[in-house]
Parts: structure tokens; C-alpha cells; sequence
């Protein structure tokens, strides 16, 4: 019986009734606390009989009314009053699009307007891991607003004996097969709902596809006489061009909702988000924006399945329509933890072998990266302490401990609990690879080979045996092949050496030799399966057949996820896979993007330098504060080149524009100059080269040594020496040493050397002292002692410190702690050295210190302002995209 006018639900006033379905009742109510009115649905008894099912009920309902989105109807409470359960959620004033539908086509503007606004709110859905599973016109609610979508998983439940509730409250469909069952309504059913498998967020795709095509032609994508005749159609038929039913339909939108209704998912957009941008450009290229789809106001509310439909729907499965070559693939996603944020420059996130739970690093809002444990069939994940820090993790192979980077070391920890075990030095995030027979690859050197350790620890060696093998680059990125004695790695060589900047190659751990090129171009490889190698190439994720006794690739590739992020720096992919097949990664095109900003001493935006993100790199402010000198990246090429920008006016002018890779820049003395790192073709070593920028002086070459790198770090302030780094193979590795390098006869000379690895010097304006970062303690830390005399020397940071930079009067200096904290120290020399007492200034996801040589940021001259080269946070978080089951396409 419905509910007379002035009943009482909780502290909602029921006005007037509005519509009644399998599924409940739904009211115009009156909220009498806030004084607003809303819509209330009253769920039917035979949900109160069943707890099991309120349980899972309220649970879904929870999880939808987080999904805040001007295109989706809010869910605003949930409750329960004696024997009554109801939803509360926004009252919307308009019509179904059904109802307008029945009144004749859209036009070509308003069906883009509705296509792109409904694919906004499923993105926002689907990253939410939610599928609406329904989608239809009559959950579709036209508004002044906009179009606004109904019933997120509300209109069908699942229950758990495999059987689904419908409108009328009947069940749609008892389980069909061990794995699947028909769910939705007739004539906008994806494929592999009809046959019964587990509905994904290209399922919402093809009926928004189906949606689109009916409101532009008048006439539904599949329709026949009876709904079993309208699911042979989905599954056997192709509904006519839109062109040969409406002549003014763009070429385009055809196109772009045929990819909708492709039968095969991969065929599909594979995106919402995709989906919404393809229509916005559509309807830009048409010429003015659609306006509004708007009709009269009316009442509609989830019109029930006709039980007639619903029978033959369930009597629906013949062995004819059986399709046993479908792979049952299911999408959701993983959000960042409470108030941190998954991002793209910590390295890939990685799967346990057996598939069941995911490691990925975080940062939080003051900018500290941790290590993150998420089991797949729990939704809380846990942060493993003693991980600050933390990038590019990876599994033992009994999952019960984690390999990682962070604060200049490979470490290791237990998944049950305790500290981290530091094995070896490792100032280079390049990716991990953990034996079988208890050996660790890895990458912790730039410019180095592939090096094995013992995972229990213990002394190291190349991992291919050779002393003096051939030069390939950059290396990183190993990955163990199945026979437990081969392995996959990238190397970069750079461009203009004759070959692909980039490649995979296989090699064999204790055997010298050359290593086999595998897969030129590519970057980041990693084995799927025995038979399989998995790939980041062009944005994209790609399998292709591999044959593990000739070590060399067979067959063709196969795309298998479309935007997938990748770490240009890095020279990684964001993705992984599991035995099982199960295949996680993160979307994102352009996945490090930064700009260049000012910010004040709490870390409060101020402006901003850069018109747009960009790869900025290593910002270094001119002595009289006037421009700034960076280093922009092509991810293409993986090369920079070195920008001026002019910060009154806020534009920049390109300094280098050849081949080269050209990074860290610093200015000479007197602002007349600019020094730079060069790497050119297959050479691995930096040069240091110069140009003027007072005239049109060729570039030129200002030191060439034999040493693994040379960058330019500081100028002094009488401009005849350049402080630099110097890398050469130590024992524990190559080491970074401090050098000077006179700018009149070039030579180069030791300056205070150690055993340890010292980067990142900074000189004082009166160039009288120096700030650098040494590892001598165990972790990085900045110190300073006197210039150019050197001897006794002070650690300025308290707990890890990095990437030292003065104010320009030298009575505070600024430095990075290991948890992406700014910090400052004041600084007094008269009549000795006075230094105060570390002050945390603000947290930022600041871009990593380029190569561990350059600064993420600079100081202005009263310290006041910080210019920061800061990851977009649009770019930098996301959601990290889970496909169970899905394995390799054949």
C-alpha cells in the first residue's frame, strides 16, 4: 500500500507519490532538516526478507553515493524506519530521454551533448569500479542542467546465489552457465552479456553506443520482433550506417559509435572518457556547441521490464548462442589511499605473482612516497612502515616479501611486518627482478649495467658475467625470463647512433657476451606467461608471442589496453601482470607532466611561470633574478634541450635544438652564460658544453673526459671554475665524486674525494662555502665546509636531505628530505659557523631531482618565494586499472 502524505520516514516528510516499480516505490519527500526536497525510494518487502540481500543492498547503495558528478543523480542517504528500507536521492525535475525519444529524434548537437555528458558521468563511475550494468534511455533524465544518469547498479542486483533481481522484483535471469547470467534490458545488452559473462565498463560503452544510435536516427540499433530475435541481432547482426538513415549525421559520429557497438570489448573505445572527448571534438568540428537537450518537465521513474520479456529472457540460453572462445575479463580499479595519490614518477605498480594482491607506492599530501600493500579482495589497503620513499617495487617469488628503492639503497621487507633490509647502494630507482633460486637484478646506477645480488645480501657483480661488455646505454628495467637464466632489460642509447633511440634486449645472467636486441623501439618489458612477452610501446599495452628456446620474439602483437601511463625518466611502462593473467596498470597519457610554479614558504601557489605542463627539468634562477633556465623534455625522443624563460614576461626561447640529450643547465657568473650536460647517440658519459647569450656564438665544448658522466653543478663567483660531479665505477658501483673544472685551460681536478657517493653541490653567493649531498651516513644528507679549502666539514640535515640550495644573501639554505619535504636551515659564518635548527616548510609532489644531480626547485632573493617544478596533480593521481583474468590475446 503506498504511503499517505505526511508519513514519517526518519526525518524525511513524504509529499506526494511519483512513480512505483518492481523495485519500490519512489516519493517526492521533504527533507526537515535541511528544507529541501528530495526523491525517496522505498524498497519492496521482499528485500526485507532477505538480510543477506539489504546487506549487499546498502553496501552497493554506499558505494554509489560517493560517485559525486553533475551528470549522475546523487544518492544522498540511505536508512531504514521499523520495517522500511529507502534510498534518499536527488529530485530531479524533467523527463526520461525515453519519453523524449517518443516525441522524435534528437538533433545532431543535442545527441553529442547527451552522448558526451553521459560519458563524463560513466567515467567517473567507472573509476569509481563501478558498472551501471543498465544502462538504457529510461535511466536517463533530461534537466535544465543536463542530462543526469539514474539507477548506478540500483535497478539490478546481484544476488549471491547467482540470480539477479529486476524492476518488478522477479528474478531476471538464474545463473546459466558455472560463470555467468543475462543481465540488463533487452536492446542494449552488450555481446557478452547475452552470453552471460560479467559485465565491464565497455558493457556500459555499447549501450551508450545503442543509446546514441537511436536517438540520432529514430529507430533502435537491434531490434526485432520478439527480444530473443532483438539478443540474435546483438549477437549476429550489424545495424545499418547512420549516414544511409540520416544524411546529415558527420562521418565521424557514425564511425565513433560503430566502435561503440563492436562486438569484441578490445574493438570498442575502451574509455569513457575516450568516448566523451571523441563527441566534444565532433561537436566542435561541427561548428557551434550543442546546446542543452531539454524538453517539458516530466515525471518518469524506471519503467519495469515487461514479465512476458522477462520470461523469455530467462529461457533465452541455447547451446547455439554459446561462445566458449571468450575470455571472461573483469575490469575495476583501485583508488590512491585516503588523502595520497598514485603517481606516475615512483615506478610501475606491481602484482604478487599468484594475483591476489598489489604493491604500489603513494604519496601523500605533504609529499612522502610509502610503500602500499592492496589485496584485491579487500578494499583497505595497508602502508608497510619504514618505507618512506619508496619507488619501483617488486615481489619475491613466494610473495611474502617486497624488493624496492628508496633513499639511495635496494631494500627489501617482509609483507607480515618488520623493518626493511637495506642490501646494497642504489641512487637510481631502475627496477628490480627477484630470482627463483634467490638472485635480485636490478637497475640502482644510472648508466650502469644490470647488476645480481644475492637477495639475502652479500657482494655483487654484473649480471651478464662481462667485464668490459659491448655499450648499450642506459640500462634498467630486468625482468627474469621463466628458465631462470635469462632476463629482459631495456637499454636507451640515445638518438644519433644509427639504431632505435630504445630496446629490449634478452640477456643471460653469468654469460658474457652480446645481448640479443629483442624488440627495438620499445620500452619496458616484462615476461606473461611462458609463451608471451607483455609491453609498454606509443602509449598502449601490448603482448606478443615469444619463443623461449630461440630467445627471439614470433607472431604479431597484440594491443591489449589503450593509455596506459608510462615514466619517461624512468624509461618505464606503468603496468603489470601476474601468473594468473590478472593485468593491472595505470591510464594516463603524457604520465609526468609538470609546471613550473611559484610558491610561498608554506607551499601556497602564488603564480605560475609555465603557460601550460610540460617536461620541465632542473629550474636554475639567473643571479638577478630575471630568468630561468630549464630543461624541456621530448618525451619522443626522450632528449631535452635547454629553455630561457623570461619571468616578467612569462615566455621562453629554446637554446639547443640538435640531437642531443641536453640537461641541468647553470649560469655562469655574470648571467652572460649557460653551461649544460650533453649525451649524444650511444655514448653513456655526459659532456659538459657552453654557449654565450649575448650574441650568436656557436655552442661549444667545455669538458670531455673518460669518466661514466660529467654535469655541471655550480659556476664560482669569480666565473673561472665550474664545480662539477663526476661518475666512475666504484666498489659498491659507480660513484658520484666532486671535481672542479677550470673554464681556462678545462682541466679537471678531485676536489675533496671520498669513497662515497657526493652530488648536488651548491656554492654560497660570496662563494666561500659549499652545500652538497653525501651518502657517508648511510642515507643522503647535506652537508657544507668551507671553499675552496675544504677541511672540516658539517651536516646541516637531521634526517635525509637532498638537493641543497642557498638563498641568495646565504643566511638560509634550503634542501629536500628523503619524504619530499622542503626544509630550511638558517645560516650564520661571523665570527664562526652558526647553523640552526632544521624547519619543515612544506610537503610537494615536487618532479624528482633529475638524474640525482639537478634541483626540483630554486629561491628567489629574499627567500620569500620558491619557484617549483611540481608533477600536475591531474597528471600525477589516478586510479590504477585491474583486469582479472584477462592473460594474453591470441
Amino acid at each position: 500500500m503506498p504511503l499517505a502524505p505526511a508519513t514519517r520516514l526518519g526525518p524525511y516528510e513524504i509529499v506526494a507519490l511519483l512513480g512505483a516499480g518492481g523495485m519500490g516505490e519512489v516519493y517526492r519527500a521533504r527533507d526537515t532538516r535541511l528544507g529541501r526536497e528530495v526523491a525517496i525510494k522505498v524498497l519492496p518487502a521482499h528485500l526485507n526478507g532477505r538480510p543477506e540481500l539489504r546487506a549487499r543492498f546498502e553496501r552497493e547503495a554506499r558505494a554509489i553515493s560517493a560517485l559525486n558528478h553533475p551528470n549522475i543523480c546523487s544518492l544522498f542517504d540511505i536508512g531504514r524506519d521499523g520495517e522500511v528500507d529507502y534510498l534518499v536521492m536527488e529530485l530531479l525535475q524533467g523527463e526520461t530521454l525515453q519519453q523524449r525519444l517518443a516525441r522524435g529524434r534528437l538533433t545532431i548537437s543535442e545527441a553529442l551533448r547527451l552522448g558526451a555528458e553521459i560519458g563524463d558521468a560513466l567515467d567517473r563511475a567507472h573509476r569509481a569500479g563501478i558498472v551501471h550494468r543498465d544502462l538504457k534511455p529510461g535511466n536517463v533524465i533530461l534537466t535544465k542542467s543536463g542530462a543526469k544518469l539514474l539507477d548506478f547498479g540500483l535497478a539490478t542486483l546481484e544476488l549471491p546465489d547467482g540470480g539477479i533481481l529486476s524492476e518488478d522484483g522477479r528474478t531476471l535471469s538464474m545463473s546459466l552457465t558455472e560463470s555467468g547470467v543475462i543481465l540488463g534490458t533487452v536492446g542494449y545488452l552488450a555481446p557478452e552479456q547475452v552470453r552471460g559473462l560479467k559485465a565491464d565498463p565497455r558493457s556500459d560503452l555499447f549501450a551508450l553506443g545503442a543509446i546514441l544510435f537511436e536517438a540520432v536516427s529514430g529507430r533502435r540499433a537491434f531490434q526485432g520482433d520478439t527480444p530473443v530475435a532483438t539478443l540474435y541481432a546483438i549477437l549476429n547482426e550489424d545495424p545499418p550506417p547512420l549516414t544511409s538513415l540520416e544524411p546529415r549525421v558527420p562521418p565521424a559520429l557514425d564511425r565513433a559509435i560503430r566502435v561503440c557497438l563492436a562486438r569484441d570489448p578490445d574493438e570498442r573505445w575502451q574509455s569513457a572518457a575516450d568516448l566523451a572527448r571523441e563527441l566534444r571534438w565532433i561537436a566542435g568540428d561541427s561548428g557551434r556547441a550543442p546546446s542543452n537537450v531539454m524538453a517539458r518537465p516530466a515525471l518518469g521513474w524506471w519503467p519495469p521490464v515487461a514479465a512476458a520479456a522477462i520470461a523469455l529472457i530467462a529461457g533465452l540460453w541455447l547451446m547455439a548462442l554459446r561462445s566458449d572462445h571468450l575470455v571472461p575479463r573483469v575490469i575495476s580499479s583501485i583508488d590512491p589511499p585516503s588523502g595520497a595519490a598514485i603517481t606516475p614518477h615512483r615506478g610501475p605498480m606491481v602484482l604478487s605473482n599468484d594475483g591476489r594482491t598489489l604493491a604500489f607506492v603513494a604519496v601523500d599530501s605533504a609529499g612522502t612516497s610509502r610503500l602500499w600493500l592492496r589485496a584485491l579482495d579487500n578494499p583497505e589497503p595497508r602502508a608497510l612502515e619504514g618505507t618512506e620513499g619508496a619507488a619501483s617495487p617488486f615481489w619475491s617469488p613466494d610473495d611474502r616479501s617486497v624488493g624496492f628503492f628508496a633513499r639511495g639503497k635496494l631494500q627489501r621487507i617482509e609483507v607480515a611486518g618488520g623493518p626493511p633490509q637495506a642490501l646494497t647502494d642504489a641512487p637510481w630507482s631502475g627496477g628490480g627482478s627477484w630470482g627463483r633460486d634467490g638472485t635480485i637484478l636490478y637497475a640502482g646506477h644510472l648508466g650502469e649495467p644490470i647488476m645480481r645480488i644475492p637477495a639475502a645480501g652479500g657482494s655483487f657483480a654484473r649480471a651478464d658475467g662481462s667485464s668490459d661488455p659491448k655499450q648499450l646505454g642506459w640500462q634498467a628495467w630486468p625482468a627474469w625470463l621463466p628458465d631462470g637464466r635469462h632476463y629482459l632489460f631495456f637499454a636507451f642509447k640515445g638518438v644519433g647512433h644509427g639504431g632505435p633511440p630504445t630496446s629490449i634486449y634478452v640477456g643471460a645472467v653469468g654469460e658474457p657476451g652480446d645481448a640479443r636486441a629483442l624488440l627495438p623501439g620499445v620500452m619496458h618489458a616484462i615476461p606473461a606467461g611462458p609463451d608471451h612477452v607483455m609491453f609498454w610501446r606509443d602509449g598502449a599495452l601490448w603482448t606478443q608471442p615469444f619463443d623461449d628456446h630461440r630467445m627471439r620474439m614470433s607472431g604479431d602483437a597484440t594491443r591489449v589496453a589503450e593509455r596506459v601511463a608510462h615514466d619517461t625518466e624512468l624509461g618505464c611502462g606503468l603496468f603489470s601482470i601476474s601468473s594468473p593473467g590478472t593485468i593491472a596498470y595505470l591510464r594516463g597519457g603524457a604520465s609526468e607532466l609538470s609546471e613550473l610554479a611559484w610558491v610561498d614558504r608554506a607551499g601556497r601557489t602564488i603564480g605560475t611561470l609555465s603557460a601550460s605542463p610540460d617536461y620541465y627539468y632542473a629550474p636554475r634562477l639567473s643571479h638577478d633574478g630575471g630568468r630561468v633556465a630549464t630543461t624541456l623534455l621530448d618525451p619522443a625522443t626522450g632528449n631535452g634541450d635547454i629553455w630561457v624563460f623570461q619571468i616578467s614576461r612569462g615566455v621562453g626561447d629554446r637554446i639547443t635544438s640538435d640531437p642531443a640529450n641536453e640537461t641541468l643547465p647553470i649560469w655562469s657568473a655574470r648571467d652572460d652564460r649557460l653551461y649544460w650536460m650533453s649525451t649524444v647517440g650511444a655514448r653513456a658519459q655526459g659532456d659538459i658544453h657552453a654557449r654565450s647569450l649575448s650574441g650568436t656564438d656557436a655552442e661549444v665544448t667545455v669538458c670531455t673526459t673518460s669518466d661514466l658522466l660529467v654535469a655541471p653543478l655550480d659556476c664560482t663567483p669569480d666565473g673561472r671554475s665550474l664545480v662539477i660531479a663526476r661518475a666512475h665505477a666504484g666498489a659498491a658501483g659507480p660513484v658520484s665524486q666532486l671535481a672542479l673544472l677550470s673554464l681556462s685551460d678545462h682541466k679537471v681536478t678531485a676536489w675533496q674525494p671520498t669513497a662515497f657517493d657526493e652530488r648536488q653541490a651548491r656554492l654560497s653567493p660570496d662563494g666561500h662555502w659549499i652545500a652538497w649531498m653525501s651518502d657517508e651516513n648511510g642515507q643522503s644528507e647535506v652537508y657544507v665546509r668551507k671553499f675552496p679549502e675544504g677541511g672540516e666539514k658539517w651536516r646541516v640535515s637531521t634526517n635525509g636531505g637532498a638537493s641543497p640550495v642557498w638563498r641568495p644573501d646565504g643566511r638560509e639554505l634550503f634542501y629536500v628530505r628523503g619524504d619530499s619535504t622542503v626544509m630550511s636551515v638558517s645560516m650564520s659564518f661571523k665570527p664562526t659557523l652558526g647553523i640552526g635548527t632544521p624547519e619543515r616548510r612544506f610537503g610537494m609532489s615536487l618532479r624528482p631531482a633529475f638524474q640525482g644531480l639537478g634541483a626540483s626547485y630554486d629561491v628567489s632573493a629574499d627567500g620569500q618565494r620558491i619557484l617549483v617544478d611540481r608533477m600536475v596533480p591531474a597528471q600525477s593521481a589516478g586510479s590504477i586499472t585491474i583486469e582479472l583474468g584477462s592473460g594474453p590475446r591470441h
